[in-house]
C-alpha cells in the first residue's frame, strides 16, 4: 500500500503580462483564501498606463514598461548597438507606427511592447526589480522553500505575447 503523497505548498510569483494577465490575476486574486495570498505574489506588467493604474488601485504590484516617448523615439535611444534593428525592420516605414505613443498600450503590435520591454530594461534600478528583489527578500525570512513561476498572458495580444515571445 503507497503513502499518501504529502500537500505541496509553494510561494508562487505570478506574472500577468498585458490586458489579458491583468484580468486573470485580478480574478485569481479574488478566488484566493487570505492563506493562500500568503504565498501567491502577482506582478501585473503592462505598457497600457491607465489599466496599470486601475489594477493598481485595487491594490495589485503594476509596472509600466512603457513612457510617454514615441516609437521612434525609444528606437532612438536604443540605437543600433542594441540590436533593435535586426527585428523591427518592417515597421522602420510605418509612420503611424513610429509616431504611436508608448503608454496606450501595445494596441496588437508585438514589437511594440518587446522595443519597451527592451527600453525598460535598460535602467537596471527599475521598478520589476526592486519588487522582485524584495519577493526574494522576503522569500528568504519565511523559508528556504522554491519559488514557483506562472506567467500569464494572451498569445494573440500585444504585450503579452510580444513581451513573453
Amino acid at each position: 500500500m503507497s503513502k499518501p503523497m504529502k500537500e505541496q505548498s509553494y510561494r508562487t510569483l505570478f506574472i500577468g503580462l498585458g490586458g489579458t494577465g491583468g484580468r486573470v490575476l485580478h480574478s485569481l486574486n479574488k478566488l484566493l483564501s487570505d492563506r493562500e495570498k500568503e504565498k501567491a505574489h502577482m506582478i501585473y506588467i503592462d505598457l497600457d498606463k491607465g489599466d496599470a493604474e486601475d489594477l493598481e488601485a485595487l491594490g495589485m504590484n503594476t509596472v509600466v514598461i512603457s513612457s510617454s516617448d514615441t516609437v521612434r523615439d525609444v528606437i532612438s535611444r536604443l540605437g543600433p548597438n542594441d540590436g533593435v534593428q535586426d527585428w523591427i525592420p518592417t515597421a522602420a516605414n510605418d509612420k503611424e507606427f513610429l509616431s504611436s505613443k508608448t503608454d496606450d498600450g501595445a494596441s496588437q503590435y508585438r514589437m511594440k511592447s518587446r522595443l519597451c520591454l527592451a527600453n525598460f530594461l535598460q535602467n537596471r534600478n527599475n521598478k520589476l526589480a526592486k519588487l522582485l528583489t524584495k519577493l526574494c527578500k522576503v522569500g528568504a525570512e519565511v523559508s528556504d522553500e522554491t519559488l514557483r513561476v506562472m506567467i500569464v498572458s494572451s498569445v494573440a495580444g500585444g504585450t503579452g505575447a510580444g513581451t513573453f515571445i
